[in-house]
């Protein structure tokens, strides 16, 4: 007995000094890029959106937004929010739309203030946790919203909705057994490595599902919607466009992933289909992401937009 237990000791002792890390999954849907960005500190786990920005680190300020510090409430707050597009992924803050969609409001020599709420790898449903729970503090008189491309995403065991946060007795035994190296070893060992899921292609996984159902994707944006009205929130819907770098052109994403009527929409793909030259417009070999040129098409016609309703 104490010679077995002297041998768990020792290889536990081993995997800690050679560095051993796979850490059971608790948050099983994500990307490893996202898992790796929890690891390393670029994002913070929060157990009601799974994870969010790190205040202070690099150009997001001590609220977890990108951009400059949220100073006194100027005349007009639009807040954006979204994903990977809205918070300029590959980009500087300089090129995304929401700063240069303030600088066209300041052009009009409007107090006006833009600020970019948008996460990297949001979906719709975590866009509607921050707005509900941190983001209407900040009073917004417009805000717009989008999403689409993350929802759609595959993923694998449990859809965003299905997720267990830490809070349940499933995560607090994950959180315990992840202190232990040898629990760590035996999960890769008898999941990771066996046969079908030694690459974890998760397209063709045998539980793929999309992070968001279109239902739930409609439901999110309804009670966004509903929030919003209620607080006296103007709100306008971007809806993301797919970028086909080989072959020059976009493509809509998903038809089935529909907004509530009622609320001004800016569809992407209708905006960036009429343009010449298309690879103009988005980060080289992206597959949704625009390029500082991109980001001011959709600052100007979403001024379009806001005077066109007189939102401003």
């Amino acid at each position: 007995g104490l010679s077995f237990l002297g041998t768990i000791l020792l290889f536990e002792v081993t995997l800690r000094i050679i560095g051993f890390d796979f850490e059971l999954p608790r948050y099983m849907v994500f990307a490893k890029e996202t898992l790796n960005a929890i690891k390393s500190g670029g994002y913070l786990r929060d157990d009601s959106l799974f994870w969010k920005n790190a205040p202070l680190k690099g150009d997001i300020n001590s609220s977890g937004f990108r951009g400059p510090q949220i100073g006194v409430k100027r005349n007009i707050r639009i807040l954006c929010i979204g994903d990977s597009c809205t918070f300029g992924a590959g980009i500087l803050y300089e090129d995304t739309y929401p700063h240069k969609l303030e600088l066209l409001l300041k052009d009009l020599k409007l107090d006006a203030e833009v600020i970019n709420a948008g996460v990297p790898n949001y979906s719709s449903l975590q866009g509607l946790r921050l707005f509900e729970r941190d983001l209407l503090k900040l009073k917004p008189d417009i805000v717009i919203a989008e999403f689409g491309v993350i929802d759609q995403g595959y993923c694998y065991f449990y859809s965003d909705s299905e997720q267990k946060t830490r809070d349940t007795l499933n995560n607090f035994l994950i959180s315990a057994l992840n202190k232990i190296k040898i629990s760590q070893f035996v999960y890769k060992k008898i999941f990771i490595s066996s046969g079908k899921n030694r690459n974890l292609d998760l397209r063709s996984y045998p539980m793929i599902k999309p992070r968001v159902s279109t239902p739930e994707f409609y439901s999110n944006f309804k009670r966004l919607a509903a929030i919003s009205d209620r607080n006296s929130i103007k709100l306008i819907f971007v809806k993301p466009v797919l970028f086909d770098f080989n072959k020059g052109s976009v493509n809509p994403t998903g038809d089935d992933y529909i907004f509530p009527e009622g609320y001004p929409m800016l569809d992407l793909y209708d905006l960036f289909k009429k343009q010449k030259d298309l690879k103009g417009f988005f980060l080289e070999r992206d597959f949704c992401h625009m390029n500082s040129r991109g980001n001011a098409l959709v600052a100007e016609e979403i001024l379009k937009i806001l005077e066109k309703k007189k939102l401003i």
